[in-house]
């Protein structure tokens, strides 16, 4: 099993990965819009953060500080940059002395939809849909970035989990 802590050490390598890609374009080619869902680069990793601070927040008991789901959270690429690292070293704190058992918890909040329903979801669900959410988004950013001509890194699980010596490396020579 991938667990929460590795989990959450994947997602700040792989954000690390990506952030250290979107660096080589200027603000203004990062906020082009590219017709993607949030439209641009920066629209996207905006609402990337803006779900993790509020799937955090709803980890905490803390009510959403969000009414939708594109707000501007950082209002420059370098502001959503510094707000995600911390976002992410967040992740891996709260997860860092997780206890397995608490992934059947519920975990209990107010939805972002027009008519707010307030939902019953099982831990181990609302973190599977966490991490999903993340790699779903990251891999929009790593098209966008291909679209701009840029060759984006790998982020897959084999190559953080060969990274971090979790699995052998499985080159044959």
């Amino acid at each position: 099993m991938f667990t929460p802590i590795q989990q959450a050490h994947f997602n700040d390598w792989a954000n690390r990965r990506i952030y250290s890609c979107c660096e080589k374009l200027s603000e203004e080619q990062l906020e082009l819009n590219r017709n993607a869902f949030f439209n641009s680069i920066a629209g996207t990793l905006n609402h990337l953060l803006l779900v993790d601070i509020l799937y955090m927040d709803r980890l905490k008991g803390q009510p959403s500080r969000f009414k939708k789901l594109n707000e501007r959270v950082g209002h420059s690429f370098k502001e959503i940059k510094t707000l995600q690292v911390t976002q992410d070293a967040e992740y891996v704190n709260y997860f860092s002395n997780f206890e397995i058992d608490n992934l059947e918890k519920e975990v209990c909040f107010k939805t972002l939809l027009a008519n707010s329903e307030l939902w019953r979801v099982p831990m181990r669900i609302y973190l599977a849909n966490l991490f999903q959410h993340q790699v779903h988004h990251r891999g929009q950013i790593h098209n966008l970035l291909s679209q701009a001509n840029l060759d984006p890194p790998p982020i897959g699980f084999v190559e953080f989990a060969i990274e971090h010596q979790l699995i052998p490396s499985p080159i044959i020579s």
